[in-house]
């Protein structure tokens, strides 16, 4: 009776070591596709604030032009404005 007892014992503990074991591994997989979609998201948003830096440094660039051709075309009139457009090619709103 007690050897029957020590192996039910046995068998009891080795299903439920399995059991843990395939509890632990659908874990781990849980943890890796987590994982897997913070770096996804992080990329994600990385090339998102890139582009947005881009954007900015776009549009200060274009009010910087803007603000120079309002200087230009209010102080030295629009000859100068075009002559300096020419020369320095960046003043193309003019």
């Amino acid at each position: 009776q007690v050897l029957k007892d020590s192996k039910k014992l046995k068998s009891m503990r080795s299903n439920y070591r399995n059991h843990l074991d395939h509890g632990l591994e659908g874990h781990q997989d849980a943890v890796i596709a987590i994982k897997q979609a913070i770096i996804g998201l992080n990329a994600l948003v990385n090339s998102l604030l890139l582009y947005i830096v881009k954007f900015i440094k776009f549009g200060c660039k274009m009010l910087q032009d803007l603000r120079l051709c309002w200087w230009l075309n209010f102080f030295l009139g629009d000859r100068a404005a075009r002559w300096s457009a020419q020369l320095g090619g960046g003043l193309r709103y003019c």
